[in-house]
C-alpha cells in the first residue's frame, strides 16, 4: 500500500472490480432497508434449537461457537479457547455427521473449526427442519458406524458409494 497526498491506494483481490463493489452497496441498501438481519439471526437460533435437542437427545456433550448466524458445532464440553481444545473435540463424529449430510442434500462446514454460513434463502420454505432431520439421521448413522467400530473416513467412503449405487439405480 501506498500513501499519496489526500488519497490511499488499496490493492487487493477485489480492488477496481466494479461489479464488486456494485454487489457490495447493493447488498449493504439491502441489509439497511430490510429485516435481512434479523431473519438470518432467527433462522440461526432455530437451527441452533433443533440441532441442540437432537444432540441432548443422545447425551452427546456438545457447545456452539460463534454467533447464530454464523456458528460452529463441537462435539465436547467446553468451548474451545485454542486450537488444543479443538483437537480434544470429536472431530472425527463432526467429520462423520457433516459428510453424511453432504450425501444426505446439505451442504454443513466439512470442517469443525470452520462456522456454519446462514443466509436469508435460509429462511424459506421448511429448510431448518429439513436440516436439522438431516443432521439426526446423519448423527443417528455416524454413531451406529462408530459402534460398528468403522471410522469416519470408512463411513463417509460408504455414503458416497450408496449414493453413486442409488443414483445409478434409479438414473
Amino acid at each position: 500500500m501506498s500513501v499519496l497526498p489526500d488519497k490511499v491506494s488499496h490493492g487487493g483481490t477485489y480492488a477496481g472490480n466494479r461489479v464488486a463493489a456494485a454487489a457490495a452497496v447493493a447488498t449493504l441498501k439491502i441489509l439497511r432497508d430490510t429485516d435481512a438481519l434479523a431473519s438470518i439471526h432467527q433462522v440461526g437460533r432455530a437451527l441452533q434449537a433443533g440441532l441442540a435437542e437432537v444432540i441432548s437427545e443422545r447425551g452427546l456433550p456438545y457447545v456452539f461457537t460463534g454467533h447464530p448466524a454464523m456458528f460452529g458445532i463441537m462435539f465436547t464440553e467446553q468451548a474451545p479457547n485454542e486450537y488444543r481444545d479443538w483437537a480434544n473435540s470429536d472431530h472425527d463424529l463432526y467429520d462423520a455427521v457433516a459428510m453424511g449430510m453432504h450425501a444426505r442434500g446439505a451442504m454443513p462446514e466439512p470442517d469443525s473449526r470452520e462456522p456454519w454460513f446462514i443466509c436469508e434463502a435460509h429462511a424459506r420454505e421448511d429448510i431448518v427442519d429439513r436440516v436439522v432431520t438431516i443432521f439426526a439421521d446423519s448423527l443417528d448413522a455416524a454413531l451406529e458406524a462408530r459402534a460398528k467400530g468403522a471410522h469416519a473416513g470408512a463411513v463417509s467412503a460408504q455414503w458416497n458409494m450408496d449414493e453413486t449405487s442409488a443414483g445409478a439405480a434409479t438414473g
